[in-house]
């Protein structure tokens, strides 16, 4: 007797690139078979003839750990086929907490929290809250946070006893679990860490055999020098390393992804454990407040709200805006106001969904002292979505095979009060829909191993991401030809296209665009990788 029994779908099972059409057995959250029995019995039996039957999505690349306490059901990512969601991504996660710099690390996070108690301090504690969800959760533990724990957001080299600090609640993050270690060296406190700081932490996770996730330094005119760090971090430490949403984010750059991607791959062929993951759109997303200098974005947010008000230092600000950061080559900067879009502005909501220059435009104001304006209004929480990369270095890079799919989705508050970037209900269904069945720049098999068993080996994830006997039901049933994402920048909340039915541990948990109600998701942990 099988609880579920998934009959004559197209099976592609995250590996070979040539379906099979057999029916596959399920029973107490694991395929028992794949074939073809006669005779069997069932308690549910779903037809997914006409139907692409593939392991279920694994989003790679995910920034969920702030509001799935509030948010379980993860519609953005069940509703696309996503099963399984890695989250602590760029450096940021809502454990450890350290009760003496807690409001540096509120600070740190305040794009993220859609209004946490964080009635928690250690990643054991996080871990226990959110068992459930309708998907299965792995946590990273971040660096931003680990350095608030440690030292608050002092912009100076760690002494050797917080380096013992973080190193100690790595160790204890990793054993309660997190799968590995992510930092954001594109802003403070990471930024302020030079490279042996990182190395000196993923000498812990290596003990855990976790892995390492970073957005890197820079992602525009510098991005070489920023995969050398990379490397060097990598080999030093001797863990899988991956590279965060890799893109080109300066339009000066525009062009470039071939001589990228050619030294990755020789990079892979020297022996360096090396991937990277990608979402499929030209804008990105995220705080206004990292757009500001990196001189001005020191301390906490009471003291830059000062120098964005002090008029002699506000002319600095404008100045380096204007024209030092550009001389500069800083990837984390506005490249035309009119390509920003507000996301969100909890001072005024009108503003979501406008751009920055329309929004000056309307207030009679220069466009960078409407951003300093609004950052100020906002208490330094404005997020926005930046158009600046090419459609030709997106697809270039989606055409890697060291390159998974990850949404980098993330959305803070509730629908009626923030615009996120769309990726976060459509990334996975816009590569099926946009870039397999109308472009052609990946083929269907090539497309699912990037969502499936691909971030399963970066991440070391047994029984997980390939449908093969004896692993865990994690399966995705979608309509191949009609598949597309509906979220868009103006209604990011629309939900795919062509996803029939999302089984997680053997469970289903949407069908026919709906969610069940069912809870079946589970928080997996590193040192519980079964």
């Amino acid at each position: 007797m099988y609880d579920l029994v998934i009959k004559n779908g197209e099976i592609y099972d995250g590996i070979s690139s040539i379906p099979r059409y057999d029916n596959i057995y399920i029973k107490k959250g694991i395929i028992e078979e794949i074939g073809n029995i006669k005779n069997f019995t069932a308690d549910k039996v779903i037809n997914a003839e006409g139907y692409v039957v593939s392991p279920g999505f694994i989003d790679i690349h995910s920034h969920d750990d702030f509001h799935i306490t509030k948010y379980p059901d993860s519609e953005g990512k069940i509703s696309q086929g996503v099963t399984t969601i890695v989250n602590g991504n760029c450096g940021y996660s809502p454990a450890p907490i350290n009760r003496k710099f807690y409001s540096e690390f509120k600070e740190t996070v305040i794009n993220l929290d859609p209004g946490l108690p964080f009635d928690w301090n250690s990643m054991d504690e996080y871990l226990e809250l959110i068992n459930n969800n309708t998907l299965n959760v792995i946590q990273l533990v971040g660096h931003h946070t680990l350095r608030c724990a440690a030292m608050g957001l002092e912009d100076r080299k760690p002494t050797n006893y917080e380096i013992q600090i973080m190193q100690q609640l790595t160790d204890e993050s990793m054993k309660s679990g997190a799968f590995g270690l992510s930092t954001g060296l594109f802003a403070p406190p990471s930024c302020y860490a030079n490279t042996n700081e990182i190395i000196s932490l993923l000498k812990i996770v290596k003990k855990y055999e976790g892995s390492y996730h970073t957005h890197m330094r820079n992602e525009g005119t510098k991005i070489m020098d920023a995969i050398d760090e990379t490397v060097l971090i990598a080999k030093e430490s001797e863990v899988t390393a991956q590279i965060s949403h890799l893109k080109i984010s300066n339009p000066d750059y525009h062009g470039n992804s071939e001589k990228i991607l050619e030294k990755i791959n020789l990079i892979k062929k020297s022996g360096v454990d090396l991937y990277c993951d990608q979402y499929p759109y030209i804008a990105s997303s995220g705080s206004l407040k990292a757009r500001l200098p990196l001189w001005c974005q020191k301390g906490s947010n009471e003291t830059i709200i000062k120098r964005l008000k002090d008029p002699h230092t506000r002319k600095k600000i404008h100045n380096d805006i204007e024209h030092n950061m550009r001389v500069e080559n800083v990837s984390m900067r506005i490249y035309d106001f009119q390509k920003v879009l507000i996301a969100l502005s909890p001072s005024d909501e009108q503003f979501i969904g406008m751009t920055l220059s329309e929004i000056a435009q309307l207030k009679q104001k220069s466009n960078i002292d409407m951003m300093l304006d609004l950052l100020i209004s906002d208490n330094m929480s404005t997020r926005c979505i930046y158009f600046h990369m090419s459609d030709k270095d997106v697809e270039n890079i989606m055409k890697d095979n060291n390159v998974a799919i990850g949404s980098d989705g993330l959305y803070m508050g509730d629908k009626c009060n923030v615009n996120p970037h769309p990726r976060h209900y459509g990334a996975f269904s816009r590569v099926l829909g946009k870039y397999v069945r109308e472009k052609g720049v990946l083929s269907l098999p090539n497309a699912i191993n990037k969502m499936t068993s691909l971030p399963a080996k970066i991440l070391k994830l047994r029984r997980r991401g390939v449908l093969i006997r004896g692993n865990f039901a994690d399966i995705t049933i979608f309509d191949k030809n009609k598949i597309k994402d509906r979220s868009t920048f103006k209604k990011p909340f629309l939900k795919s296209d062509g996803v029939e039915f999302v089984i997680v541990n053997g469970i289903e948990t949407f069908k026919k665009n709906n969610l069940t109600g069912n809870t079946s998701g589970l928080v997996l942990k590193r040192n519980f990788n079964e």
